[in-house]
């Protein structure tokens, strides 16, 4: 990857999700049976976050044991084209 975050920032530890089989069976069954398709990502560890997720690095502060902290590393986000940048296929 070039630039930015890798999978497992956001979606967690890949080695049991990564596989292409995998993705596929996840993928298509969050286009037909969407609570089913989060079900087996769960199943296999994939966390599907949303902008909760991208919220956590993209504030201007972060709580750390009750202490809130200027976000050294802000960077504003447009969670549209975020989404669209990083090619979610959902």
């Amino acid at each position: 990857m070039d630039e930015g975050v890798s999978c497992e920032a956001c979606h967690g530890a890949g080695k049991r999700y990564a596989k292409f089989s995998v993705m596929t069976k996840i993928g298509m069954l969050k286009l037909r049976k969407p609570k089913d398709g989060v079900k087996e990502a769960k199943k296999y560890g994939l966390l599907l976050q949303g902008e909760q997720g991208c919220v956590r690095c993209h504030s201007k502060q972060i709580k750390y044991k009750g202490v809130t902290y200027p976000n050294p590393t802000y960077k504003a986000l447009d969670i549209e084209a975020g989404l669209l940048k990083i090619r979610h296929w959902h």
